[in-house]
């Protein structure tokens, strides 16, 4: 029984990467230039997200501005905005010029809902500890990150999905474009 649990837990995940690696390797005989471009491509895109991604730049730059309605806001946008170009559209322009789909850097839905029910139980049982951790004095100091979100439905609408659209550019990049390039 536990020679069982353990063939099937990890012997049976190592045989199918080796697989995986071998029918990967057939396709691109020789020196793989993919995690070599895909690691100066993401040394790139973090100088720029350094440098030029974040409010303090988008403040410099449109500091005449500063005083009107939406500043704050539109601070957020430049910086969600720089992750989704950076994290999500500078991948998917390199992957398609390699040559790759975009499914072979985890950019698909197919086999989304046989895993649905590991997502809903970590989100419930992070829930809790969530919850917990917002009575704190540094959560509340850290949280939200756009303060002014509850000021109208436009603020809070806003930021919600330039808030989910750099999360999901983050993980494409950091989950998707990297982790499958040097797969």
């Amino acid at each position: 029984m536990i020679a069982r649990l353990y063939h099937r837990l990890f012997l049976d995940h190592w045989e199918k990467i080796n697989r995986a690696a071998a029918e990967d390797r057939e396709k691109h005989p020789g020196f793989d230039h993919r995690p070599l471009v895909v690691m100066i491509v993401v040394a790139l895109v973090l100088i720029f997200q350094q440098y030029y991604g974040d409010r303090p730049e988008f403040e410099l730059l449109f500091s005449r501005y500063a005083g009107a309605h939406y500043f704050k806001l539109a601070g957020f946008a430049w910086w969600a905005g720089s992750k989704v170009f950076g994290y999500l559209v500078i991948p998917i322009v390199v992957i398609k010029a390699l040559g790759g789909r975009l499914s072979d850097y985890g950019l698909r839905l197919r086999g989304f809902s046989r895993h649905v029910w590991i997502y809903l139980a970590l989100y419930l049982a992070i829930v809790p500890v969530i919850v917990i951790a917002s009575h704190t004095r540094a959560f509340e100091a850290t949280y939200p990150f756009y303060k002014l979100a509850a000021r109208s439905w436009t603020d809070l609408f806003a930021w919600e999905l330039m808030y989910a659209a750099s999360f999901l550019a983050l993980e494409v990049f950091f989950r998707g474009f990297m982790l499958f390039a040097l797969e």
